[in-house]
């Protein structure tokens, strides 16, 4: 397993709060190939409302793509609970893909 140091993260800019979004957190990720990556990822509103989104980065960090709409948004009628507003997503170790 590679070591990654605290001092050689670095931000993504295209996964930055933008517009009316007050923060975003990365949720999980997971190993797709050798040099791809699957991470989810949400952005929480001036509402505190989180809205989940995937991205697929390379190796090095570089995003290859990223879903330009929310994958999970908040039902309106499930709005209870300890976090009100907010979805959590798990994602299993590994995916395996059959074609």
């Amino acid at each position: 397993m590679a070591e990654v140091m605290f001092n050689e993260l670095r931000p993504i800019p295209e996964l930055l709060p933008q517009g009316d979004e007050v923060k975003t957190g990365g949720n999980a990720v997971t190993k797709l190939s050798n040099n791809e990556y699957l991470l989810i990822c949400h952005v929480v509103d001036k509402y505190g409302i989180y809205y989940t989104y995937a991205a697929i980065l390379s190796d090095q960090g570089e995003p290859l793509m990223m879903s330009e709409e929310p994958i999970i948004i908040l039902n309106p009628y499930l709005y209870v609970g300890r976090r009100p507003g907010i979805v959590f997503v798990v994602v299993p170790r590994s995916i395996r893909i059959r074609s």
